[in-house]
């Protein structure tokens, strides 16, 4: 662990240098030892039916062009935003209702036969682009629709941040296994990620564990243990957000490479205070301690990149991010500091990495664009 003092410096640190790169003009062009990128904004108007509230992005081609599909909670809708152009190109109003409901919407994947594939708490439904329900499959509590798991042992669960990892080839889904039964996952043995085929229903649970490096911890680290897995390559790369470790599955072989941070502390601390129970001493614990988020691989320029939130001294405090970037190989390139504003949802397009903000403007999305020089 890094001590407070050490932490502190490295806090200054970290915001002197957002402050050199994050006045966001039109264009700032920053350098950060041999990696020189520059930072700008992009806005595209929304019409009035749009919040700009904007979730879950996913970038895919439509119509030929770059575009990302958001999801608009605030409207149980779809939003679609030509990225080459930038600017908006319709709005898919989902269903609460009636044969075509989508109950929920946590993660989502557009297939090349022009479908969306939404992963919701208990279900995944497959919709066209006018939001009609093609498919639905019930998972967890809601009905049992899939083969190969025991809903009455385990639930499935999307991650948000690493997304399905949706295979064209196999259309199937990547999703995390959690046990029902109250344990220390550190004792949980059995696979902690599913793969799922839309087309029979059938589940394959994966060879992918909990690591021995974290067996060995005492405590409880409540939420802190939900794994993330993306698929690249035939290889399925994971992480846990108590830890900046992560962690490589390739032919029932797994390996670790520790992509640590420079600004915040290696390891996350487990629950010490279940006075007020154990729901809010998970919620408290996964809002103040380190979160390292899933990784995103960017195909276009080969590199990693991963957000983390550093340790909060409380559940007020608004906290730092960081992003990092990582080449092909998991050799730490570069750490920044991460604006405050904007979701942590990694947009990767052919034009930059992107981030959108936060309900900064009523009739416009915001959105700002890292384009690195390699």
């Amino acid at each position: 662990m890094l001590s407070k003092l050490s932490l502190m410096v490295r806090f200054l640190l970290a915001v002197l240098l957002l402050i050199l790169v994050g006045c966001f003009g039109r264009e700032n062009r920053s350098v950060y030892g041999e990696e020189a990128f520059k930072i700008d904004t992009v806005l595209v108007s929304l019409p009035s039916s749009v919040s700009s509230t904007l979730i879950l992005p996913h970038v895919f081609e439509y119509s030929n062009k770059e575009c990302v599909l958001f999801y608009d909670h605030f409207d149980h809708g779809l939003v679609i935003i030509d990225l080459s152009e930038e600017r908006f190109i319709k709005k898919i109003n989902l269903a609460k209702e009636g044969p075509d409901f989508v109950e929920s919407v946590g993660s989502m994947a557009v297939t090349e036969e022009g479908s969306i594939i939404i992963a919701g708490l208990n279900s995944i439904t497959e919709v066209n682009f006018e939001g009609k329900v093609l498919s639905r499959l019930g998972i967890n509590s809601y009905r049992n629709d899939l083969k190969g798991i025991d809903f009455d042992k385990y639930e499935l669960q999307y991650n948000q941040y690493s997304g399905l990892q949706y295979d064209e080839l196999n259309k199937t889904i990547l999703m995390g296994v959690n046990p029902l039964a109250q344990t220390l996952l550190q004792n949980y043995t059995e696979s902690t990620v599913a793969e799922i085929s839309l087309s029979d229903g059938v589940v394959r649970l994966l060879p992918v564990f909990i690591p021995d490096s974290y067996r060995a911890l005492s405590g409880n680290y409540g939420d802190l243990f939900k794994v993330g897995p993306i698929r690249k390559r035939g290889r399925i790369i994971f992480n846990f957000p108590l830890s900046s470790e992560v962690f490589i599955h390739h032919e029932n072989t797994t390996k670790s490479i520790h992509l640590e941070s420079q600004w915040s502390d290696d390891m996350a601390d487990p629950i010490i205070d279940f006075s007020q129970g154990s729901d809010m001493a998970r919620y408290t614990h996964k809002i103040k301690e380190v979160n390292y988020f899933p990784l995103v691989f960017d195909d276009f320029r080969e590199r990693y990149y991963r957000i983390h939130r550093a340790a909060r001294e409380g559940v007020e405090d608004s906290g730092q991010y960081y992003l990092t970037l990582a080449d092909r190989n998991m050799n730490k390139i570069m750490e920044l500091p991460f604006p405050q504003g904007y979701y942590i949802f990694s947009i990767v397009s052919e034009r930059g990495l992107m981030f959108n903000a936060i309900n900064k403007h009523e009739s416009k999305l915001e959105l700002i664009r890292y384009t690195f020089e390699l």
